[in-house]
């Protein structure tokens, strides 16, 4: 009797362990200044961040891990631990590496399952946040995926089902310069009409 009342609770320690185990899973969505939203499968944990949603945290930082000069990055606050590393973000047609995601800790940390932050570093020369150049550690990375024609990207380190990081590498316009935008077209569309009539 007693040996079957341990392997009954020896069962149900083993049911509640494994359903408890639930993998995280997160999506982030970003720009070159850091804005964007983030999701998680299980209620968030680190940085501050709270619940399965929200607004990303970004600030500029330095670049503790010295391979991109130790200078100023666009560091990103995720939600969850992930593993360390750097990404290769090519142009469309992939001459070159455009973008560089690195994966570390506050400390810099370039091994291991502890990354919290990521910073998203540019060649661009758009005077973004992340614009702060790649030097030959950058453009030596491998090309890990390209960007769309649009400036969009997208990088699922485990495939389908885990982490989605979406980034955007290009200049987004401000509400003020489409409303300029849209002012002038509406004029111009004015003009016409009445040169029509």
């Amino acid at each position: 009797m007693r040996q079957f009342l341990n392997i009954g609770f020896l069962a149900l320690a083993l049911a509640v362990a494994t359903t408890s185990a639930v993998a995280d899973t997160i999506s982030l969505t970003f720009d070159e200044n850091g804005n964007g939203t983030w999701t998680d499968s299980v209620a968030a944990t680190q940085n501050g961040y709270s619940g399965t949603s929200g607004s990303l945290q970004s600030f500029i930082g330095t670049d503790n891990t010295g391979l991109f000069g130790g200078g100023p990055v666009l560091t990103i606050e995720l939600p969850a631990i992930v593993n360390t590393g750097a990404v290769g973000v090519g142009e469309p047609d992939a001459s070159a590496v455009s973008d560089a995601l690195m994966f570390t800790d506050a400390h810099g940390d370039t091994t291991g399952f502890v990354a919290n932050e990521m910073y998203f570093i540019s060649g661009d020369t758009d005077g973004l946040a992340a614009d702060t150049g790649l030097n030959a550690y950058g453009q030596g990375l491998t090309l890990n995926l390209l960007e769309n024609p649009d400036g969009t990207f997208s990088w699922q380190p485990d495939g389908e089902g885990g982490n989605t990081y979406n980034g955007l590498s290009t200049a987004t316009p401000e509400p003020g310069t489409l409303l300029l935008l849209g002012g002038g077209l509406l004029g111009l569309a004015r003009k016409f009409r009445r040169t029509v009539q």
